[in-house]
């Protein structure tokens, strides 16, 4: 492709996402994300305890102790398995005491003490989460759950909804794809074009793509490129148009490397076409709409 020309494609598109105004990127979620808090103080964990508990947890994402669900009248399920927290605590060793402020340094030493926490809802009866968690009856897709169930059947990828409040992923060692359930979105169209997105991130391995080493690397930042232009593509495909802008609006998210590196919109593109040829091709899907003959519409 000739530069000028290439230059004119990717200057459309980054006007589109390099905005002033910040493009309002929207998950499509009715709950948001929601972080791990304590359930009786409602602060919201932090550090080593945030990831753990967001990783490990799954439900409502509110913690109490043993001891709390006591107070609060609940009780822990039988069987459930704690999850563990720490705090740092600092012992004034010449005084036997919690360390306060003033304290000679030398009289003093901090160390890890470990808590065991219980989900409420999920682990805990008896107590109401302190946040409200809302479903919506959303009317299923059966074209893009066709099309999803047929090219899962045919790449052994596995769909596994999960109620995580918002978490989506495609995990490469299992070969699967992760999404919170429709009725957990503001509309079936949200589900869809996030579910998509992840099937397109499904198809790196056979199509020769790399999926990246952690986040914001060149790798991952290329890989969301081609997956979101992928589910973009499908998205048109099964007339999910209100979905564009919002693509858009991811897209700018990565904006700035995408104008350092303006080839990655071009190679983006081109990536997720083929992707999403082979997502048709391995569904059986045939695309909608009269093919053109060769030559016509150039």
């Amino acid at each position: 492709m000739k530069k000028d020309i290439k230059e004119e494609l990717v200057k459309l598109i980054t006007e589109k996402i390099a905005t002033d105004k910040r493009l309002p990127w929207d998950k499509g979620l009715l709950n948001g994300e929601f972080f791990p808090i304590n359930f009786k103080t409602c602060k919201r964990y932090r550090g080593i305890n945030l990831l753990l508990l967001m990783f490990l947890g799954g439900g409502t994402q509110e913690y109490m102790t043993f001891n709390q669900a006591q107070e609060a009248g609940g009780h822990i399920k039988k069987g459930a398995k704690a999850l563990p927290i720490v705090y740092w605590n600092v012992w004034n060793k010449k005084e036997h005491r919690p360390a306060e402020s003033g304290d000679d340094e030398d009289d003093i030493y901090g160390f890890l003490k470990k808590f065991s926490v219980f989900e409420v809802g999920e682990q805990v009866e008896g107590v109401k989460p302190r946040r409200e968690f809302k479903t919506r009856e959303n009317p299923h897709n059966t074209k893009v759950e066709d099309f999803i169930k047929a090219f899962a059947k045919a790449t052994k990828l596995q769909v596994n909804q999960v109620s995580r409040h918002g978490t989506a992923f495609y995990r490469l060692e299992e070969h699967a794809v992760y999404t919170a359930p429709v009725e957990e979105y503001k509309t079936t169209e949200s589900w869809a074009a996030t579910i998509l997105h992840e099937c397109v991130h499904s198809t790196a391995e056979a199509m020769g793509r790399e999926l990246g080493d952690g986040f914001g690397s060149v790798k991952y930042s290329k890989e969301e490129v081609v997956a979101e232009f992928g589910a973009a593509l499908l998205c048109r495909e099964f007339g999910i148009m209100e979905q564009e802008d919002n693509t858009a609006a991811y897209l700018q998210s990565w904006s700035q490397k995408l104008q350092e590196n303006p080839d990655w919109l071009i190679n983006g593109a081109n990536a997720a076409q083929k992707a999403v040829d082979y997502m048709f091709e391995m569904a059986g899907y045939i695309p909608q709409g009269e093919e053109l003959e060769e030559g016509e519409g150039e």
